[in-house]
């Protein structure tokens, strides 16, 4: 190949990057169009250079909000703090409308306003700005045609400059400078928006070089990506790469701190910088951010702070400054490990806002509700996994329920009961819908009797019927021992079926029915003899028990789900099931009746709170009996809530609990567990959606808290969860404000010193983002972590592929020597 040829397909690939980079500018216009529509950002020029009006997402707005938020401080600042004659310069502007909005609000009375872009760019926005009168309005003596102009200056008057220059050419830019009469005296803020981190390192830095050693009195204001390293900024980096237009010098400065030495050295003076959490908590006002509370409906504040982490703004100054922030390095070091879950199945978990509860006694790990991806497209799910911690095989069980019964939920609760029984609380459908069902899912065994199916297929239906919470014995010990009236609907089983079973016999759930019937036959008739006239010991508040707790069930059929099943071959059982757990030692196994789900929406009585989600709930014991204990969450209107319930579950009876001063406040997106009497609750965001790190114990005997007073290091953080094993608190995960997310943190619960340990350095092929996730210990120092992950904002959503297992065994024994588990 010549010369020639060479120069002419190197210029290809580079005209093809250089595109592919001019696409995030007509991208970025149309997000910041759609955001200040909404109300977000008073700019009504921005309209004006987008074809197509398209609105965007809530998280989208937000972080489109805050970027244009954090330049617009900057330049008043400047504006405000160099009386007389300056200069503003623009690099990369883009389609950008700052010259237009700030010179409608008299505000560049005198400045004169430089922008560079490529050719292209430039001359796209000539047009637009020619054609649209809103804008040449604002732009004097634009229509005078100026003799022997440069063609790369496609606007110059004495207000407005517009040049198309690429920015790896500094001589040809300086040079068009001259042209266009910039004084390099005068003060002059130098603007670059999500500009130099495209260039390569060499290219970047330059014009960093350039800018200090021009401008002798300039202000260098750069707003672009950091953090590449963590799982959000990895897929943030995929994305790039994926679109053509990759974060070439991200890697090369990656963090705060590199990003303000590297401008020292080419010649700032001073230079300080934030991230977008430490911008928008720090130089927004609380009255404003308030109103960007409830501008929409939003429920992304894990992706919301995470991106905030990712991007800064950066200023080189010689007299404007920022409140500087002490920032170190990620630290690498870690003892928390991960491995792959070994199993037969190929079910993979992937859903976030979801819950997952294990029916201690059958070692059967239960997924339901959250967002995923379901028949390839992302939604709320209506499918259940179920996992065997015996064998770690995976199915999935859909979820046909009538519109009527609120079980496809995130962000709820599910508490499993003595019965092995789950209770779902809370939850939403939408920010605009929350659910107020108290619902209750049981699991029904069916029965090796073939002779009792009819050689007939049936549609699956829903039966209703009133059940009384405190009705007789006889009704009692009938529910007790799982036994129906109504005649349950299984699947048929065909010989091609058991041909081709093999997915289900290696999910070989053993124990879900018989072990529950046997013991909990003899627990719940021993606790029947409790009457309605029960009350709860708390010398402050006692419960009152009503009479008769209603409640509307609904049957309804739910198969294991495999290929080989054809879900419109049903037939009907027509005598109840009786509880014979002899029979039940297999239950899923291909040779037996299928299980099937029952969802009792129950009625609730007493002091019922508000529906609600981000909540925590948790099941403990007193004087034999068993309750639920519920604290904060969110509601449609309020984004924290500092109120606490105790839910009877024999009646279904609720008594809020007034808390004393110690009590943790407002808060949701925290977690919860027990210790001994008492119940944990750590971490969330406050009322100023702040994360936590202090950590309240409410004594379910006194009902009053206590607040922890704990030493040593503890991150803030929320969406995170939470155990205890033996004397020790272990919180997994979640999300701050810091760059780093937070990892492991142990505290010992007899000391309260706590501990934190990073995680390890992510696998790009496979990324983990421990929010919005679940997690069970399952014994000797590990921990299965299930779904997780979120909405990266425009970049695409990502889901954690679970389940995984985390060991934290080398952080235990440095926590406490060693350690027995």
């Amino acid at each position: 190949m010549d010369n020639q040829s060479t120069q002419k397909g190197r210029k290809t690939c580079k005209t093809r990057r250089e595109t592919a980079v001019q696409g995030t500018n007509d991208n970025s216009i149309v997000s910041k169009c759609s955001m200040a529509s909404q109300g977000y950002f008073n700019d009504e020029f921005l309209q004006h250079f987008v074809y197509k009006l398209t609105r965007r997402a809530p998280l989208i707005h937000r972080g489109y909000y805050i970027r244009a938020k954090a330049i617009d401080f900057i330049i008043k600042k400047f504006l405000k703090e160099n009386p007389g004659k300056k200069q503003m310069l623009s690099l990369g502007a883009g389609f950008d409308s700052a010259y237009f909005r700030l010179k409608s609000q008299q505000l560049l009375n005198d400045v004169t306003f430089f922008e560079v872009d490529f050719p292209d760019v430039v001359k796209r926005k000539c047009q637009m700005i020619k054609m649209r009168e809103a804008l040449n309005a604002l732009i004097p003596e634009l229509l005078v045609d100026k003799k022997n102009r440069d063609p790369l200056i496609e606007i110059d008057t004495t207000d407005y400059k517009l040049l198309g220059v690429d920015l790896t050419q500094l001589n040809t830019l300086e040079a068009l400078l001259k042209v266009c009469d910039i004084d390099f005296e005068l003060p002059t803020l130098l603007l670059s928006e999500c500009v130099l981190t495209y260039m390569t390192r060499r290219c970047s830095s330059a014009v960093v070089k350039w800018a200090a050693e021009t401008f002798c009195n300039g202000l260098f204001v750069m707003y672009e990506q950091i953090n590449p390293n963590d799982a959000f900024g990895l897929f943030m980096q995929n994305h790039f790469q994926v679109i053509g237009s990759p974060l070439k010098c991200i890697n090369a400065f990656p963090f705060l701190e590199s990003q303000t030495e590297r401008c020292k050295k080419l010649g700032w003076s001073e230079c300080e910088a934030l991230d977008m959490n430490q911008f928008y908590n720090y130089l927004v006002p609380s009255e404003e951010r308030r109103i960007i509370e409830h501008l929409e409906p939003f429920d992304e504040y894990e992706e919301w702070n995470l991106k905030c982490a990712h991007y800064m703004i950066l200023c080189g100054y010689n007299e404007i400054g920022i409140p500087g922030y002490d920032y170190q390095d990620p630290v690498t070091m870690t003892a928390v490990e991960f491995q792959p879950m070994k199993n037969e199945t190929d079910v993979c978990i992937k859903r976030i806002g979801h819950s997952s509860t294990e029916l201690h006694s059958n070692h059967i790990v239960v997924t339901i509700g959250g967002f995923g991806e379901q028949e390839g497209k992302h939604k709320r799910l209506t499918n259940m996994t179920l996992l065997d911690l015996h064998t770690n095989n995976t199915c999935d069980m859909g979820l046909d329920v009538d519109d009527d019964v609120e079980i496809i939920r995130m962000h709820h609760t599910a508490c499993v009961l003595k019965d092995q029984s789950l209770l779902l609380i809370g939850g939403r459908i939408s920010p605009l819908r929350v659910c107020s069902q108290l619902v209750k899912i049981v699991f029904r065994r069916g029965t090796k009797n073939e002779s009792l199916l009819q050689e007939k297929n049936v549609d699956v239906k829903f039966n209703e019927e009133s059940v009384n919470s405190t009705v007789s014995t006889e009704q009692t010990k009938e529910r007790e021992n799982f036994i129906i009236s109504e005649p349950q609907f299984v699947h048929k089983v065909t010989s091609e079926e058991k041909e081709n079973a093999g997915v289900l016999e290696q999910c070989n759930f053993q124990h879900l029915c018989s072990e529950i019937e046997s013991k909990c036959e003899n627990e719940l008739k021993s606790e029947s003899k409790h009457s309605k006239d029960k009350k709860l010991e708390n010398p402050d508040k006692p419960i009152e028990i009503d009479n008769v707790s209603d409640s509307k069930q609904f049957q309804i059929e739910n198969q294991v789900k495999s290929k080989h099943f054809d879900d419109k071959e049903l037939v009907r059982l027509e005598k109840p099931i009786e509880s014979e757990s002899s029979n039940c030692d297999k239950i899923w196994n291909i040779n037996d009746s299928k299980p099937t789900v029952i969802c009792s929406v129950m009625n609730q009585h007493g002091d019922i709170p508000s529906p609600r989600w981000r909540h925590c709930a948790i099941v403990f014991k007193k004087n034999g009996l068993e309750y639920v204990f519920v604290y904060g969450g969110r509601t449609e209107t309020d984004l924290t809530l500092k109120d606490s319930y105790i839910l009877d579950i024999e009646t279904n009876h609720w008594t809020e609990v007034l808390p004393n001063n110690l009590g943790p406040g407002e808060r949701h997106s925290h977690a919860v567990c027990q210790w001994n009497d008492l119940i944990l609750v750590s971490g969330g965001l406050n009322s100023d959606l702040q994360p936590l790190n202090s950590i309240y114990a409410f004594n379910t005997n006194s009902y009053e808290w206590t607040k922890l007073e704990v030493t040593g290091m503890l991150h803030e953080r929320y969406s995170h969860t939470a155990h205890v094993i033996d004397n020790y608190l272990v919180l997994i995960g979640g999300v701050n404000l810091n760059h780093s997310p937070p990892g492991v943190a142990i505290i010992d619960l007899t000391s309260n010193h706590a501990m934190e340990f990073p995680l390890p350095p992510q696998d790009k092929s496979n990324l983990l983002m421990l929010h919005r996730h679940t997690s069970l210990y399952t014994g000797t120092g590990k921990f299965m972590i299930i779904g997780g992950g979120g909405n990266c904002f425009s970049f695409g959503t990502h889901l954690n592929k679970s389940p995984i297992i985390m060991d934290i065994r080398k952080c235990l024994k440095e926590v406490k020597g060693h350690v027995k588990i």
